[in-house]
């Protein structure tokens, strides 16, 4: 990795070079101005610098205003958004409007000083700028040679089988599609009642439902109408969608059922921590975010039901290797997503909070849906760390300077969103 350490301070300049030097080849410059030419003369001798980490306060030119100039010069030699540098930039102070500035202008990240070498390490790892050793579907692995191949062979195996008759990506549940056709309408409480009691099970979990202590009434509901109508349209359909997304996780083999287990829980805690956090800071978006809380990862859930039937079929082999699967669900769970949420003829935004939730600074533009699942998705898996390691993540300070959100809002969000999951997430 070639790395671009942009500092007036030596002390400073001199401990982030000691943090990175490990992991490439270290530059070192005091001066924004000499920095810049620099980074151009690396870019225009096929040396690009792939990590920058940008001192906010310099005396020539100001970290801000160097951030947007390196921006400027990539831009201008036509490179891609994928191929550019991840710049960082490096503060001592945690100013939301200078964060916000700096993150509308291209960077990838902050790292507030006095800092330590596991939170940069955190930081790049987030990225995936250096390799991490996380549990199966929460972040990337770091496979040799020879589980890359196996990694190749199987998402190869999984498209020639989608190309073919062996398997398909699964049709939306058929309830779940009039439901969402009904939605699209003005709301008809009759038509939506009537829809529902063709379906036993939803009918009495809703009843259920409306009898719970979260809802409980005076008096003990014992049909459908009078559970629809204490529960609400929206808190009705959420439910419908939850049964229906449920069935859609029973369709997998048994030796994966721990890990499918724990996709349902996360499925179901991102779609309440969405709706929580768009309540409480009054966020509105064009798509229902509880929904979007649902679907975001059904691209894991696919490529598991996929593998297995091809395990069962027996072109993968009676046993796939474990770190070549868990690496394909890392990497490939975005783009089946997406063109599954295209299948059941969700909007674009659902495709795009799939396919980059994971990644969102690989996203070209700004989408607030994408924004607050992306933080939520990481929320959720972190919900025992320090506050303060928690918000010092690129996602969460994203989330943060885009929303307004304090430091002290933020570790409210985290308490709230707790209590809650304790609650419904079962």
């Amino acid at each position: 990795m070639n790395i671009l350490i942009v500092d007036d301070d030596y002390v400073s300049r001199t401990k982030m070079r000691t943090v990175l030097q490990d992991l490439g080849t270290c530059t070192d410059e005091e001066s924004s101005l000499k920095a810049l030419d620099v980074f151009k003369k690396a870019l225009d001798t096929g040396k690009p610098f792939d990590l920058v980490t940008l001192d906010i306060q310099m005396p020539d030119l100001d970290g801000t205003e160097m951030l947007a100039r390196l921006r400027e010069t990539e831009k201008s030699r036509n490179i891609p958004q994928s191929a550019r540098s991840r710049i960082f930039m490096v503060t001592a102070h945690s100013h939301k409007e200078s964060l916000l500035t700096c993150f509308k202008a291209g960077c990838d990240g902050f790292i507030v000083k006095p800092f330590t070498r596991e939170t940069i390490l955190a930081k790049l790892e987030v990225l995936g700028l250096v390799p991490g050793n996380p549990g199966p579907g929460t972040g990337s692995h770091a496979p040799g040679t020879e589980s890359r191949e196996k990694r190749k062979n199987l998402i190869e195996e999984v498209s020639e089988a989608l190309k073919g008759d062996l398997v398909s990506l699964p049709a939306l549940p058929d309830i779940n599609t009039k439901l969402k056709e009904l939605s699209q309408n003005e709301i008809d409480v009759g038509e939506i009642t009537q829809l529902l009691k063709k379906d036993m099970l939803i009918a009495t979990s809703l009843i259920s439902l409306s009898n719970s202590a979260i809802f409980r009434g005076v008096g003990k509901n014992k049909t459908l109408e009078e559970a629809i109508s204490r529960l609400g349209i929206d808190q009705t359909f959420h439910h419908v969608e939850m049964l229906c997304q449920r069935a859609l996780y029973s369709d997998v083999s048994k030796k994966y059922a721990a890990y499918t287990e724990n996709l349902w829980k996360h499925a179901q805690s991102c779609a309440y921590a969405a709706q929580f956090v768009c309540e409480k800071l009054k966020i509105t978006l064009a798509e229902d975010p509880f929904t979007l809380g649902l679907v975001h990862d059904i691209g894991r859930l696919i490529l598991l039901q996929i593998i297995g039937k091809l395990e069962a079929a027996g072109p993968t082999g009676d046993d796939v290797d474990e770190d070549a699967l868990y690496q394909t669900l890392d990497n490939h769970h975005g783009e089946f997503g997406a063109a599954l949420l295209g299948k059941w003829e969700f909007s674009e935004t659902f495709a795009l909070v799939a396919r980059y939730h994971d990644w969102p600074e690989k996203y070209p533009g700004k989408s607030h849906e994408l924004i607050l699942i992306s933080f939520v998705n990481l929320l959720v898996k972190n919900m025992d760390r320090r506050i303060e390691e928690l918000a010092e993540n690129p996602m969460v300070e994203a989330f943060c300077a885009f929303f307004s959100v304090s430091g002290k809002a933020l570790a409210q969000i985290r308490d709230d969103v707790r209590n809650i999951l304790k609650e419904n997430v079962v």
